[in-house]
């Protein structure tokens, strides 16, 4: 007769690995099933050309004691490498096969090659767009309040570099929670930006950052 476990975890990407961790301190009857030879679900690690290139996430949120504790059991917590304060000023996604940088404030926003006129236009009236009154995905969330184009070119490259979803099928609520409070709170993102993020002085310190996806 073969054995029985009461638990079985299907996939051993990071949910599944992470379901396994925290499962095994207190049992051992469960199995993990994976489909393919290798663990870790999308997340890869390639070395090409002496550069490191990460499929999938390439960024942990130190947002929970979950997360935290997982490092720590695994011995990693002394190899943790912190991005510098100056990396979010130097954010690049890659547009029409060269590397473009971000524009983090209004006035490199507005002569930014990464968005067409028509996408400016369409990015800056965003305040006119009626708040959502229920969760949807993030694709929808976006769209609807900046533009398909703002979603391909922004949202999606940082929302897959720190969760590696489909965003079609992600809750904006939870997924962009300080996007989705800025909307509820003040009717508009950028209304909100505005009112949220000036410093002493009250000049505009930036429009977007990794931190605004934090959940």
């Amino acid at each position: 007769m073969k054995n029985q476990v009461n638990t079985v975890i299907i996939g051993s990407g990071i949910c599944g690995l992470s379901a396994a961790h925290f499962l095994a301190k207190k049992t051992s009857d469960f199995l993990v099933l994976e489909a393919t030879n290798t663990p870790g679900g999308i997340i890869k690690t390639k070395i090409e050309n002496n550069f490191i290139c990460e499929n999938g996430p390439n960024t942990v949120l130190l947002n929970n004691d979950a997360i935290e504790e997982i490092i720590r059991d695994c011995g990693l917590w002394d190899s943790l490498q912190f991005p510098k304060e100056s990396s979010n000023k130097n954010r690049f996604v890659l547009h029409k096969n060269k590397l473009t940088k971000i524009p983090i404030t209004p006035l490199k926003f507005i002569f930014s090659r990464l968005f067409s006129f028509s996408s400016k236009i369409r990015i800056l009236k965003e305040f006119l767009v009626k708040p959502h009154n229920e969760n949807t995905s993030v694709y929808e969330f976006i769209k609807k309040r900046f533009g398909e184009d703002f979603h391909n070119k922004l949202i999606e490259p940082f929302i897959t570099g720190i969760y590696a979803g489909n965003t079609k099928k992600m809750s904006a609520k939870h997924t962009l929670k300080m996007l989705w409070r800025l909307e509820q709170d003040h009717g508009s993102i950028i209304k909100g930006i505005f009112k949220s993020k000036r410093d002493q002085k009250g000049k505009l310190t930036h429009l977007i950052s990794p931190m605004d996806f934090q959940v």
